[in-house]
């Protein structure tokens, strides 16, 4: 399980993302249907879109990350359009590396082994 951050642009200040923000990092994560994310969810902490996705991959996982790399471009290339304030503040100018460790994002990273249960259930699709 991952949780990526980042803060991308928001309304005046350092309140809140606009309200079609979120949606347009939810839809790159969702769009492909490779199975590389089994589910997720889009959230935010003032003006902060966070990232929680289920995996199968190990912490670190650099498809997982740069997954959510190109999620958090395409919302800072949204936020730019729509003149918001701090746009891209936490994505530094140069080229994804491998993972988002160290690059101004923050993450939160989990293994376990998931029950059977669990997995016989899939798929569902929070998003």
């Amino acid at each position: 399980m991952s949780v990526i951050k980042a803060d991308i642009g928001s309304i005046g200040g350092h309140m809140a993302p606009s309200r079609k923000l979120p949606g347009t990092v939810r839809d790159p994560m969702r769009s492909r249907g490779d199975g590389l994310i089994i589910d997720g969810y889009i959230s935010h902490t003032g003006d902060d879109i966070a990232i929680l996705m289920t995996h199968i991959r190990s912490a670190g996982d650099e498809d997982v990350h740069r997954r959510a790399w190109e999620a958090f471009l395409a919302g800072t290339e949204a936020a730019r359009k729509r003149g918001l304030y701090g746009v891209g503040r936490d994505l530094p100018k140069g080229a994804f590396s491998g993972n988002v460790l160290g690059m101004g994002l923050a993450v939160a990273e989990m293994e376990f082994d998931e029950r059977p249960a669990a997995a016989a259930s899939r798929p569902w699709k929070a998003w």
